[in-house]
């Protein structure tokens, strides 16, 4: 096992889910990947993505975004392994299925639900749908 993808929102959830793949990546010497997937569904209502509003509002998602995986990303100080993060724009379960396959990950873990605020990454839905349509493994963290 040589990639693992963690889907990352901030949540106490997803710190559970953050901790165990890191625990196993220590293990077997893997790599570790931090995803955090921006749900843009709610932002395009009514908005087109030239309009100067969504690009307003983008950015600011996006900032508080990159503020939460840096928290998380410090709770992996003592990680001995590689680790890279990113920030996707997207349906969670579509975009943590689509890095997994591409990145050609071993190993998705992610929790069981995920934060129900205004920047809520994943849902109960989520970790539903990757398990049931990603053909990488997947590890639901309760």
């Amino acid at each position: 096992m040589k990639k693992i993808l963690i889907a990352y929102d901030g949540s106490k959830y997803a710190n559970k889910a953050l901790f165990k793949g890191s625990e196993i990546a220590e293990k077997f010497g893997s790599d570790l990947k931090i995803l955090y997937v921006i749900d843009d569904t709610p932002y395009r209502k009514g908005l087109i993505e030239a309009d100067a509003a969504f690009q307003k509002l983008k950015e600011a998602v996006l900032e508080k975004s990159q503020e939460i995986l840096e928290k998380g990303l410090k709770n992996l100080e003592n990680f001995s392994g590689k680790i890279d993060s990113a920030i996707e724009f997207g349906h969670p379960a579509h975009k943590i299925i689509d890095v997994a396959e591409k990145e050609e990950m071993d190993l998705i873990v992610m929790s069981n639900r995920g934060l129900g605020s205004f920047q809520k990454v994943m849902l109960g839905s989520v970790s539903h749908k990757v398990l049931s349509h990603s053909k990488v493994p997947v590890l639901i963290v309760k």
